[in-house]
């Protein structure tokens, strides 16, 4: 495997992960109060990959 193929599927990973967080996240801004337990599961998803989920942040 070469550099420049190792690069290309690293950079296609992260291009992954980011697209899901952002489904995460989008789905946390689109739930409805009353389902505040999918809201949490979202934010424990979206929080996997550290400091990747912008509304999971912790104060700081």
């Amino acid at each position: 495997m070469t550099t420049t193929h190792a690069t290309g599927i690293i950079n296609d990973l992260i291009e992954i992960n980011n697209d899901r967080v952002a489904g995460f996240e989008k789905a946390i801004a689109d739930i409805k109060a009353e389902s505040i337990d999918l809201k949490e599961l979202f934010q424990g998803y979206a929080a996997q990959w550290p400091g990747t989920c912008r509304t999971c942040r912790q104060p700081g």
